[in-house]
């Protein structure tokens, strides 16, 4: 186990973005998809190693269950006030379900994680991001074998 002068060390290496909110958020973080261990154990040791960002969606069926959205936001945002977490982000979520979040948010998204490539550009929904001042964090930015935005050749 490495000291806690070590993990700070490793975690001010990590390169970072400016939120809206004003607070830093690492630029690399750790996809928790299709992991073969146990989730506990991988993101134990990616904060052993200066991780501080922690892709964990729904779909991945390694969280508790989430029903609705619009409720889950508003419940999570006391956990900022009681400085639990730092900020909020969303994930996979497309214009008119931000909107609904908008709407009820007393604390707005800071950071959208979206598939990303060139086969799948997310212009639009990049550029409503940049307008609420959100910021967008691409997964698969190179593409991913199992994306159905897969190159047709013609």
């Amino acid at each position: 186990m490495t000291t806690k002068n070590t993990l700070l060390k490793n975690a001010k290496t990590v390169p970072t973005i400016l939120l809206s909110n004003t607070l830093l958020m690492s630029m690399i973080g750790l996809g928790t998809w299709r992991l073969n261990r146990n989730p506990t154990d991988v993101i134990y040791h990616a904060i052993d190693v200066g991780y501080r960002h922690f892709d964990c969606a729904h779909i991945y069926r390694n969280e508790a269950e989430i029903v609705d959205y619009v409720d889950t936001w508003k419940a999570m945002e006391p956990l900022v006030d009681e400085g639990l977490c730092r900020t909020l982000g969303l994930s996979n979520f497309n214009i008119q379900q931000i909107g609904r979040i908008l709407k009820v948010a007393r604390i707005p998204p800071s950071n959208l994680q979206i598939e990303c490539h060139p086969y799948l550009n997310q212009t639009d929904l990049m550029e409503f991001c940049k307008s609420y001042n959100m910021v967008v964090t691409a997964y698969s930015p190179l593409g991913s074998p199992s994306s159905p935005y897969k190159y047709h050749e013609t």
